[in-house]
């Protein structure tokens, strides 16, 4: 159907990469700057699990039997968050020359929402491929009795 792809799981369980490498380096050295710095991380991951949690729902349309290929619904939000993570990847000079500290915890609450956000949408979605592979029923052929 249209806005739909049909995806390897392998390249599902790859995405959360593209995530890590892009804002990676970032998260990991605004994380740890301080309380505050922690919270954010703590607060956008929680908020980024559940939009992840629902992008899986909303974009896992099925497995295609006997094989690992699943069919994906694209949505806005998928291109959206990306270009949050790049824009976010794209600016981390800016927001640390700026000197405000308001503004290197929200970006730093921004990027931990992207990183988790992904890293749950792709274990979801395998999640709920291992879930359909497993009640598919067995095919021994028809030599089996």
């Amino acid at each position: 159907m249209r806005g739909e792809r049909i995806r390897p799981i392998a390249i599902t369980m790859i995405d959360p990469l593209y995530s890590v490498i892009i804002i990676g380096p970032a998260w990991w050295r605004w994380v740890g700057v301080d309380a505050a710095h922690t919270s954010a991380a703590v607060l956008g991951g929680l908020v980024g699990a559940g939009i992840g949690v629902a992008r899986a729902r909303t974009m896992y349309v099925r497995r295609i039997p006997g094989s690992n290929n699943i069919i994906l619904r694209r949505s806005p939000l998928e291109y959206g968050l990306l270009l949050l993570l790049l824009v976010a990847r794209l600016s981390e000079s800016s927001v640390e020359r700026s000197g405000s500290t308001l503004a290197t915890v929200v970006f730093t609450g921004l990027i931990s929402l992207g990183l988790v956000e992904a890293i749950v949408r792709a274990g979801a979605i395998v999640v709920r491929f291992q879930r359909s592979t497993a009640s598919d029923p067995v095919d021994d052929g028809p030599d089996a009795a």
